[in-house]
């Protein structure tokens, strides 16, 4: 099925795609016989091209899920097309995108500076984190969080200077009791970095934070 896909029809293609991402979602053995047979190049270079793109960036969410697979990913081109992908018009398009940026980026080594290196990426999760529907904005709010904790002072700057309080503020009166420990971590580190950005948070923020 992978190596026909180019012959396929639109209708095949989507219902193909299906089926991948059906294989994507079960055990890991089905999983890596997919991979193994080219899926994530596959998978990848299909991404932009409209209906296709749900399907595909949902198998490669469950594929960045396995250890070992994060490398293929990026090597396949996947962060070119992550800015257009959490632009995108589908909710659940972007939510995914968020979330296979953190698997794939989070646990490789400097990964921090290739989300950095990736033009459009960062500043795309913030803006998601900012106002985007609420499933999405914690996909993305999980990212900046996991940035700012394994990043270095100049990153941790970037996000601080570039919306990052705001959108982390604005989460603070969530229910969830997860993503507000998480958040409050990170503003920490934004204020323990000094250079006034205590200034720039509501009073609200900041009693949370000192609570």
């Amino acid at each position: 099925m992978i190596t026909a896909f180019d012959d396929l029809s639109s209708d095949e293609r989507s219902n193909a795609m299906q089926a991948l991402g059906s294989i994507a979602a079960e055990q890991e053995a089905s999983l890596n016989a997919m991979v193994n047979a080219g899926g994530i190049g596959v998978l990848v270079g299909l991404l932009g091209k409209g209906r296709d793109d749900a399907f595909a960036v949902r198998a490669l969410s469950n594929i960045a899920t396995v250890e070992g697979h994060e490398q293929a990913i990026i090597d396949a081109g996947f962060m070119s097309k992550a800015k257009d992908l959490l632009r995108n018009a589908d909710d659940d398009v972007r939510r995914l995108a968020c979330k296979t940026v953190y698997n794939v980026v989070l646990w490789l080594e400097d990964s921090i500076e290739l989300l950095f290196s990736t033009n459009g990426v960062v500043s795309e999760l913030i803006r998601i984190a900012k106002s985007d529907e609420w499933e999405v904005r914690v996909e993305a709010i999980a990212m900046i969080n996991a940035a700012i904790e394994s990043g270095t002072v100049r990153h941790v700057m970037w996000f601080a200077d570039n919306g990052a309080i705001d959108a982390l503020c604005n989460v603070l009166d969530s229910d969830d009791e997860t993503i507000v420990g998480a958040v409050v971590d990170s503003l920490n580190t934004i204020v323990e970095m000094g250079r006034g950005y205590a200034r720039v948070m509501s009073d609200d923020c900041l009693n949370q934070i000192m609570d």
